[in-house]
C-alpha cells in the first residue's frame, strides 16, 4: 500500500554509538529480533515471510509509526475532540491490532496518544491460506484512518 502522505524512513543498523548518536537515528540489532508465533499449536515451525525484522518508520502531520517485526508504537498528536481514543481503539481493533500500552497526554489544545501495540492474525497458516495482509500493511491501513 502506497499512501502519498505516510513517507517511509528505513533506519540503518550501525556498527558503534558514535554512529547512532552522530546520526541521531535508530538502531535494530535484527539479528537479535526473532519474530514470535503464539498460534503454532502444531509445534512445527510455521514459515512467517510476512514479518519483517527491520525498524521501519512512517509519518504524516499528525501520526508517526514505528514498525518492527508484529510489534508497533503509535503516535498520534491532534487537536482535542471527544471519543478520538475510542475511535483510535476501534480502528486497531478492526485491523486486528492488539493494544499493549497506551499514554495519553494532552493540555488545553491537542491530545498526544502513543500507544505500543502487536499485531495479531499477522502470521503463520492465516497469511498463507487467506493471502491475510502483511504486518506492515496492517499497521499502515490503521494508520490510514488515523490521518
Amino acid at each position: 500500500m502506497n499512501n502519498p502522505i505516510m513517507t517511509p524512513h528505513k533506519l540503518s543498523v550501525y556498527t558503534s554509538w558514535e554512529q547512532f548518536l552522530a546520526d541521531k537515528g535508530s538502531a535494530c540489532n535484527s539479528a537479535a529480533i526473532t519474530p514470535k508465533n503464539t498460534n503454532n499449536v502444531t509445534g512445527i515451525p510455521l514459515l512467517n515471510t510476512n514479518v519483517s525484522i527491520d525498524f521501519v518508520t512512517w509519518s504524516s502531520h499528525n501520526v508517526v509509526l514505528n514498525v518492527c517485526g508484529e510489534e508497533a508504537h503509535i503516535s498520534v498528536c491532534c487537536p482535542k475532540k471527544p471519543g478520538l481514543f475510542t475511535f483510535i481503539c476501534h480502528v486497531l481493533e478492526k485491523n486486528k491490532i492488539d493494544i499493549v500500552s497506551a499514554n495519553v497526554s494532552s493540555d488545553q489544545f491537542r491530545n498526544l496518544f502513543m500507544i505500543q501495540t502487536h499485531a495479531r492474525g499477522a502470521s503463520g497458516l492465516e497469511q498463507l491460506i487467506y493471502g491475510a495482509l502483511s504486518v506492515e500493511d496492517m499497521y499502515k491501513q490503521a494508520a490510514d484512518e488515523f490521518i
